[in-house]
């Protein structure tokens, strides 16, 4: 008898459960295409070898820290309203730029099923911006310490919903020109506006001056008592930002160290890479799932 002609036979002796997790991570970060018929095509083994010990690729692939829901394809989509503008949602969380050149770029499905709904790229922005998102309090703190016995706060009016893009391009040039800044609050019930500390307010009114939906300052400082009623002045030790450490206390990677690299704030989810492992594999993970490590 030939042995090597049963290679399926021998693979099925050797699956473990680690095995297959680790496999399934391994192709996730070649970005090999998981979707089960793909895999039913190039890595049949492993699909049956899911079947045996999960009890079906996708509990596999979820046990693998992989949301099942950004691998799976559809045969079609049937682009509504609010698929439309949940899509242009996410885009605009990237902190990519909503111009239509873009999107078609990046997303040609959604471009053309835009065109089809509103005639124009424009009029879809017109009415993502009527519609308030469900803006949490963020308040984002500068990159390297500075003193605040100077600080001002002033008020920065921007484009509806690009009230984060203009924070982050204003801490980014400031490290650049050199301008001290300190925390940049992102009021929860004040759309349009952000709380930003410095110590000049000539520097400020040049930083944004080419800052894309910063449409400038408003006249004189804003006192912390004005802006108590729309934002808590003391700021929390427990919120979650990209790059903070975290522990992992549910599921698969319970116990594990990880840093965020991602934050969802309309899911609660985050993508976050385990600290101790060689290959880092980008893991979803739900917020209720981890706590700030100390």
């Amino acid at each position: 008898m030939n042995l090597f002609k049963t290679g399926e036979h021998m693979s099925r002796r050797f699956w473990t459960e680690d095995k297959i997790i680790s496999e399934i991570q391994k192709l996730y970060k070649q970005k090999e295409d998981l979707w089960y018929r793909a895999m039913e095509r190039n890595h049949k083994d492993l699909i049956r070898a899911s079947e045996r010990y999960f009890n079906g690729w996708k509990n596999a692939v979820e046990t693998a820290g992989i949301d099942y829901n950004t691998i799976k394809k559809r045969t079609h989509q049937v682009w509504t309203e609010d698929k439309i503008l949940d899509r242009l949602r996410q885009l605009q969380d990237t902190n990519m730029q909503l111009r239509a050149s873009k999107v078609q770029q990046i997303d040609k499905k959604l471009y053309l099923a835009i065109i089809r709904q509103y005639k124009t790229f424009d009029s879809a922005l017109a009415k993502l911006e009527e519609i308030p998102s469900e803006k949490k309090e963020v308040t984002i703190e500068p990159q390297k310490p500075i003193s605040n016995k100077d600080m001002k706060i002033f008020t920065v009016r921007t484009r509806i919903r690009s009230e984060r893009n203009v924070g982050e391009n204003i801490l980014r040039r400031a490290q650049t020109k050199n301008v001290n800044i300190g925390s940049i609050q992102y009021p929860a019930i004040l759309n349009g506006y952000i709380f930003v500390e410095c110590d000049d307010r000539k520097k400020l009114e040049r930083l944004i001056r080419n800052i894309r939906n910063a449409q400038g300052l408003l006249n004189g400082e804003t006192t912390t008592d004005e802006i108590t009623k729309y934002v808590k002045t003391s700021k929390s030790r427990n919120k979650f930002y990209e790059g903070t450490k975290i522990e992992i206390t549910d599921g698969q990677f319970k116990g594990e160290q990880a840093i965020i690299q991602h934050v969802n704030e309309r899911t609660n989810e985050f993508t976050v890479e385990l600290v101790d492992e060689i290959l880092k594999i980008p893991i979803v993970i739900s917020k209720n799932q981890c706590k700030i490590s100390r």
